[in-house]
Parts: C-alpha cells; structure tokens; sequence
C-alpha cells in the first residue's frame, strides 16, 4: 500500500475515532503499564457514545500488504493499533455525529519507525506531548531538525473532528475531503 495512504489512513483514525485506554507494554504485550490506566475518560456520555463502546477493525489489502487499524473505544477513551502494534492512547468525545479525538499519548517506537522524527531514534514507551519535545530537544540534533520536529510532534496531538456513521456492525469515518473509512465490529 502506498506510504501516503498509509499515513493518511492513520492521521484519518487517529482524528475520527475514541478508543479504550487499553493499556500497552512496549515490548507489545498488555497495556496494564500504559498512562491513564484505563479510567473513565471525558467522554460525552449518551446513547451514541454507549454504541461506540466496543473494538473496530479496518482491514486494507492490496496486491503486496496486509493493514490492519484497531480502534478500541471504551467510554471516552481510546487506543489505535497499526498492524497490532498500539501506536496512540487518548480520549474522545461525541456529540451526535461527530467525533473528536485528543491525543494524550504517543508510543515512541511507532513514530520512529514511521519516520515523523526523522533520524531521531526512541524507544517502546509513551510519551505525552511535552515528553516528546524534551526528547527531540535533548537528542542532540540541529535546531532546523528540531523546528521541523515540532511541527511534527504538535499535529501528531493535535485534536481531530469527523463525522461518523454507526451501523449495526459498522463504523464509517468521514473525513472533511469525503473520504470515508469502514471499520467492522470485533467483540
């Protein structure tokens, strides 16, 4: 699949949907170990946010990839997974059809493997905003890097709004250039 798509598609979920703060050890086993705990987050409450509750699953192929993106929602808050790995934690809240999503956490492998940082390497643990800047600032590189870097580092958690669409064993996410991403139902 291409990069862009990817990319795309992961900016699209990170911004459409809430999730369950599940919680998630960086070497990829549980989450018990991940920020916030899974605690109630600040979730709008209502019947539509009830209907969310639940793990969601877009699957993508093409001739040459798998790619998968979880989204676990859970009363306001939220995990991302890409292809299992967990790569965002944050909260959600939802008036009628519409979504936004906040960021709270990124994990830090997942961004160096993508490449956001560019050469900066971190590793498997969560990071808030402001630990993320502190890492990038104390990496040693040049300050254009860093620039650039923060730029980065502040859409990756900034808040994202879509319009969504709840079936009864589907969830469609549409962003504001019309494109729309299903996600089926797995409990």
């Amino acid at each position: 699949m291409d990069k862009i798509y990817k990319l795309f598609l992961m900016f699209l979920v990170t911004t459409v949907i809430g999730f369950a703060m599940v919680s998630c050890d960086t070497g990829g086993g549980t989450t018990e170990n991940a920020p916030g705990g899974g605690g109630i987050g600040p979730g709008s409450g209502g019947a539509a946010e009830a209907a969310l509750n639940g793990t969601w699953v877009h699957i993508f192929i093409d001739e040459n990839e798998y790619y998968e993106t979880v989204l676990i929602l859970n009363n306001g808050n939220l995990e991302i997974r890409d292809n299992g790995f967990p790569f965002l934690i944050g909260t959600y809240n939802v008036a009628a059809n519409v979504i936004v999503i906040t960021p709270t956490h990124r994990l830090g492998s997942m961004l160096s493997y993508w490449g956001y940082l560019g050469n900066v390497s971190l590793g498997p643990q969560w990071y808030t905003r402001d630990e993320l800047i502190l890492a990038v600032t104390n990496a040693g590189l040049s300050e254009h890097f860093v620039n650039g870097a923060m730029w980065e580092i502040y859409y990756a958690f900034a808040p994202f709004t879509y319009t969504f669409v709840l079936g009864d064993n589907t969830l469609s996410i549409i962003s504001d250039e019309g494109h729309t991403t299903v996600f089926t139902r797995r409990d």
